[in-house]
């Protein structure tokens, strides 16, 4: 199992480096399957869909339900702004 140890700014935002066929903010998705990001960041925050933290680790590389995947949208905030949509 693949944890992002290691993240890049890209003109997309903030991504990790992921082995090969893997993609998505922790590398928990096949590639070409990560689900859209439905959020309306503000303030150019950025959504993301993936696990918080390692200790969702049951949730990576495998089908991810509709409910899981809404449940685990969330924005990343530019420095200076917070809350759930920046």
């Amino acid at each position: 199992i693949y944890i992002c140890l290691l993240f890049v700014h890209s003109n997309d935002g903030i991504a990790c480096l992921c082995p090969d066929g893997w993609e998505g903010f922790h590398c928990e998705f096949k590639e070409n399957e990560v689900p859209d990001c439905t959020l309306d960041c503000a303030n150019e925050g950025v959504c993301v869909v993936g696990i918080r933290s390692p200790a969702e680790v049951n949730l990576l590389r495998r089908i991810w339900s509709d409910e899981e995947i809404s449940d685990h949208m969330r924005c990343l905030c530019p420095t200076g702004n917070g809350g759930p949509l920046c």
